[in-house]
């Protein structure tokens, strides 16, 4: 089953990478973050580096993602700007950027809202950005 899903969302993944480019007008009308897919650009404000390459996608109240060299899904609820993401699984390969990957798991557990701004989306922690990601 755990197979399916991420099967599943892998390809929703690659689908929504190939789908035409939304016109900016219509992005800021509806800011929905959900059947998108998103590459991590940085930790809210910080010049720290991210891990390579680290995405999420979610749809229908589930996520998957790649922090960078471990692959991780959970559940997510959304209501308005107000989100909330909870880790159910993810793969535990060591990795040389493994303390940049801890880092990004535990800021998306501590996210409550989010803003779109444009092809970004913003998800913060108590009205402070924790992480950026820009749209594919």
């Amino acid at each position: 089953m755990i197979k399916k899903l991420l099967l599943s969302l892998f390809v929703v993944f690659l689908v929504l990478g190939c789908s035409p480019n939304v016109p900016q007008q219509e992005v800021k009308e509806k800011a929905n973050i959900e059947e998108k897919g998103y590459y991590l650009i940085s930790f809210g404000r910080s010049k720290v580096e991210v891990p390579k390459s680290a995405k999420i996608i979610l749809v229908n109240g589930e996520y998957a993602g790649f922090s960078g060299c471990n692959s991780m899904r959970g559940k997510y609820d959304i209501d308005g700007n107000k989100v909330k993401f909870y880790i159910a699984v993810s793969t535990r390969k060591t990795c040389p950027d493994i303390d940049l990957e801890n880092v990004f798991k535990k800021l998306l557990l501590k996210v409550d809202n989010y803003e779109v701004d444009g092809k970004n989306m913003i998800l913060k922690s108590e009205n402070q950005e924790v992480l950026n990601f820009k749209e594919r």
